[in-house]
């Protein structure tokens, strides 16, 4: 008889955490009432308005004395200890 009530309020406990996760899936997914999840194409085409605006008001997105061009700097050293 034991087996048998377990059984029920693990069923019970399992359809309420489907609900749940239901529920989050559908906030997570229709944020902005949309089903569709954003893709690259759209965030790429938002990053260029940004740029564009930016650009346009005179502001840089590069920090100042950040060269893009720039090589990367050496890696560290190997062996822990600086020797200069």
């Amino acid at each position: 008889m034991s087996n048998r009530q377990d059984d029920r309020e693990e069923s019970v406990r399992v359809r309420e955490e489907v609900e749940r996760l239901e529920k989050v899936k559908q906030e997570f997914v229709e944020v902005d009432g949309d089903d569709s999840a954003p893709d690259d194409a759209d965030m790429m085409a938002e990053l260029r308005k940004r740029l564009a605006a930016d650009s346009a008001a005179g502001t840089d997105p590069v920090a100042p004395g950040d060269d893009p061009d720039a090589p990367p700097p050496p890696p560290p050293s190997v062996g822990g200890v600086d020797k200069s």
